[in-house]
């Protein structure tokens, strides 16, 4: 895997740094994660928190797309990182992950915050469809 460590670090950053803002969590992840790539600290960003909230939640219904600025539709599955992502999230959730470690990461996921409202409203987790992963 290409960016296994790049993965990792990620995650630490984010389970280290529940209190910051989006602003100085992308800094973080951009110096400790992804070497000062901008477009790695982005979509580990994006990603990794999809890919817990897919891993929790797996009854909900996830585009398998993600959208560009411009709105251009690319497949997940066709993305590497992605793929990078998913593997090291499976592995990280059957050795175990305590909550707190889980909501680091979900906190920074629109999809998880759009189940919440969703269940909140009376939905059933089955029923829900969320928006795709964007930037």
């Amino acid at each position: 895997m290409q960016h296994a460590a790049n993965i990792l670090q990620a995650i630490a950053v984010f389970e280290q740094s529940t209190q910051l803002g989006i602003a100085e969590l992308m800094e973080l992840l951009n110096y400790k994660a992804a070497g000062g790539q901008d477009s790695l600290a982005i979509a580990l960003y994006r990603f990794l928190p999809f890919a817990y909230c897919q891993e929790i939640l797996p009854e909900v219904s996830y585009p398998n797309f993600y959208l560009r600025a411009d709105k251009s539709q690319f497949l997940l599955a066709s993305n590497p990182l992605f793929g990078e992502i998913k593997q090291v999230t499976q592995a990280k959730f059957l050795h175990g992950l305590a909550e707190a470690q889980i909501m680091a990461l979900l906190q920074h996921s629109p999809q998880f915050q759009e189940i919440n409202a969703a269940l909140h409203e009376g939905e059933k987790l089955e029923g829900i469809k969320v928006t795709a992963l964007s930037f």
